[in-house]
């Protein structure tokens, strides 16, 4: 048997197959669905497993495959041999949740989340730190209890146990207390996912799959991370922002900067902070936040406009490199979090790397649905092929950094200059927090953030699928042999595609099922950047910007720095 995942279905149906498809091929595992009688007629007695197969079902369907096992002592070995482990929801039978519980809980359990009735907490175990990856440890306020929970769910005076891990025949099994999975093909019915919202039908079954497939499922291999602040002009302070102060924050506790730069203020740069960026490139880095910052300036849908205002930013911030020297990551931050459909049409025929934002819908008429899927992915690609980074505000929560991050997601945060206020504390804990997380955080600079973010999957041993995002992409070989790298990126379009580089050298390349395709071998602990060159296209920019305009943009800029220098400051 060649599948590694097996969905049972009893006779009677079951009622979270279609969620758990969605998830585990989210992860790149390809299911095979099977009643109990044919898992153990056809499955455990045919030929000798290569892989260890998974098992996910109901209550009820693994009280009928148990009773089997005790029938026949055949089968329970076979199941020994042949199967990983089991991740088991709550369904409708009570009784059914009652018997599996008293086979594989009472008798001992590990509790991996619990309910704690005093504090109207959430509590994540931290005594499985590689199952519960990120989240490990963490304690979150509840803003939904449990969904439906089985009956008879493990009680004690101050806890509920929600999610455990119990024994069977030597075979881990996992119980969940609650008949709901997540189901990632819905539409976003919020802003962005929020782990709160939907903590049991989402975080048990993702921590199962990354712990359960491991490199056989798409994985990432470095968290990224980064601190975005936006707005602020390079001087040496502005608002509650000291730069040498900040720089100072950063080799204490680890972690980068990269300063959203509006480039309507290319020419007014202070040359001291341009050196302490260029001579700390390995903390902090300047992306571009727009064009002008003006109200929505790419939430509308006027290609030529769009087109324009793209272009003009990159080329003031080029004015502003061979000025006084100072890179710029190729990334646009939308002002205010506004942006549209054609707008990253706009980006992608202007060469940007990606974009990075906090919305995730586009604010004119969609065009199609935003699905959990979309947003659970490394970057929303529903736009044009387009990536769309997502960051979070601190006030989102730990937890949904957390989830995120055990997502494959990179961590990037989001502020203004009011996070550096009160000596810094705000910043500090959430940094604190960040890296206290049961991860290693790679902290970078935003472009390397979008640089290195792709995930991979082993097909066999030397064999390792790729899936890159950005435009460019740094890929490492970390699997300790000579490998060959399958590397494909979503494109609708053929046309889009000049060229494919590796290390600056043109390779072959094919388009199939609306993806870019190519591959590449590297020696163990080689690296190679790889650059996708996409064609001159799309309609010629327009230029709207009167005086009338231009003398608005001035004023807006110069009272929002009175705003954030002044105001805030004094009466902070």
């Amino acid at each position: 048997m060649s599948e590694s995942a097996t969905i049972l279905v009893g006779a009677e149906g079951a009622l979270c197959t279609n969620p758990l498809m969605g998830v585990l091929k989210f992860f790149g595992i390809e299911p095979q669905i099977a009643t109990p009688l044919q898992f153990l007629t056809d499955d455990l007695t045919g030929e000798p497993h290569l892989i260890k197969t998974r098992v996910l079902c109901s209550c009820r369907t693994l009280c009928e495959v148990l009773n089997r096992l005790d029938q026949f002592p055949k089968h329970a070995e076979l199941w020994r041999r042949n199967v990983h482990s089991v991740f088991v929801y709550a369904d409708e039978d009570s009784n059914a949740f009652r018997e599996l519980k008293e086979r594989i809980v009472d008798h001992g359990y590990t509790p991996v989340i619990q309910f704690d009735h005093r504090h109207n907490q959430w509590i994540i175990s931290d005594k499985c730190p590689d199952f519960c990856g990120a989240m490990g440890g963490l304690r979150i306020t509840a803003k939904q209890r449990f969904g439906q929970v089985a009956e008879d769910a493990l009680e004690t005076d101050a806890h509920t146990t929600a999610f455990s891990k119990g024994v069977y025949e030597t075979v881990p099994i996992f119980l969940l207390a609650s008949t709901t999975v997540v189901d990632i093909d819905a539409p976003l019915n919020e802003r962005n996912f929020d782990i709160r919202e939907h903590l049991l039908s989402a975080a048990p079954i993702v921590m199962f799959v990354k712990w359960a497939f491991g490199r056989m499922a798409w994985h990432t291999e470095d968290t990224n991370a980064c601190l975005v602040i936006d707005d602020p002009l390079l001087r040496p302070t502005y608002g509650f922002v000291n730069y040498r102060s900040l720089l100072a924050l950063m080799e204490r506790y680890n972690f980068t900067t990269n300063v959203a730069f509006i480039p309507w203020n290319w020419r007014r740069c202070d040359r001291s902070v341009v050196d302490l960026f260029r001579s700390h490139s390995e903390r902090y880095s300047v992306s571009i936040h727009g064009c002008d910052h003006t109200g929505g300036e790419f939430g509308i849908k006027n290609m030529g406009r769009l087109a324009w205002k793209s272009h003009q930013a990159v080329d003031r911030m080029m004015r502003m490199e061979a000025e006084v020297g100072l890179p710029h990551d190729r990334i646009m931050v939308f002002p205010q979090g506004v942006f549209s459909g054609p707008s990253m049409a706009a980006l992608k025929q202007a060469r940007y790397l990606a974009a990075v934002n906090t919305e995730v819908m586009n604010h004119d008429v969609p065009q199609f649905p935003i699905t959990i899927s979309d947003v659970w992915d490394i970057a929303v690609m529903r736009y044009e092929c387009f990536p769309l980074f997502t960051r979070r505000y601190p006030a989102q929560g730990i937890e949904n950094f957390a989830f995120d991050i055990l997502l494959g997601k990179p961590c990037i945060v989001v502020s203004h200059h009011d996070i550096c206020r009160d000596d810094q504390a705000q910043l500090i804990a959430i940094v604190q927090q960040l890296n206290a997380l049961n991860c290693r955080l790679a902290w970078r600079g935003l472009g390397e953030v979008v640089r290195r973010s792709c995930r991979k999957r082993e097909l066999s041993a030397g064999r390792v699928e790729v899936e890159m995002y950005g435009s460019e992409l740094q890929l490492n070989n970390t699997f300790g042999q000579h490998t060959e790298f399958r590397i494909t990126r979503r494109e609708t379009d053929k046309t889009v595609i000049r060229e494919v580089h590796v290390d600056g050298h043109p390779i072959p390349w094919e388009f199939a099922d609306e993806h870019v395709r190519f591959a590449t071998e590297l020696g163990a602990g080689q690296s190679a950047s790889i650059r996708i060159v996409v064609s001159e296209y799309g309609v010629e920019a327009t230029h709207q910007d009167n005086m009338a305009y231009r003398l608005k943009v001035m004023v807006r800029r110069y009272l929002s720095e009175m705003r954030d220098n002044y105001v805030a400051v004094w009466t902070a």
